[in-house]
């Protein structure tokens, strides 16, 4: 039980840093404003109305897509590079996260129009906000569960 809920923690960790990642070289250090986090029986048509939302928004700076198996990658690499042990790494399956858009606001525009829109949309499992100039949070306990961007 232990060992699960330390791999649920190590997980939800990495989420703050996989887009980071993802960004171009100007964005590569800072988490994204907001992370959509798709439901894993997302159907394509879902997907892309998702995106065009986002995308149509025209507070929208930047959005990367980030698969949960990119996610999985980021984690095993980051799991390695703590040290953590390859029994954490064999614990935690691809399925532990999900697929995501990380999205950058233009200038700190606020998200809050976003949110509401697209928080309900088909296939969308949950929308999260960082709030501008905070550091990343080391886990996002409120979203409970394991995710990749």
């Amino acid at each position: 039980m232990a060992l699960s809920s330390s791999v649920a923690v190590l997980v939800l960790a990495l989420s703050t840093l996989a887009c980071a990642r993802s960004a171009r070289d100007d964005l590569r250090d800072s988490p994204p404003d907001l992370r959509v986090f798709l439901r894993h029986d997302v159907t394509d048509v879902q997907q892309e109305r998702i995106l065009e939302e986002i995308e149509r928004t025209e507070e929208t700076e930047t959005v990367f897509f980030e698969s949960r198996q990119q996610a999985y990658e980021r984690f095993k690499e980051w799991a390695r590079e703590q040290e953590l042990g390859d029994e954490l790494i064999q614990n935690v399956d691809r399925d532990s996260f999900y697929d995501a858009y990380c999205v950058y606001m233009t200038n700190g525009a606020p998200a809050r129009r976003l949110i509401q829109e697209i928080s309900n949309f088909p296939g969308v499992l949950d929308v999260r906000q960082h709030p501008q100039g905070t550091p990343p949070p080391a886990f996002d306990s409120a979203m409970g569960t394991a995710s990749g961007c």
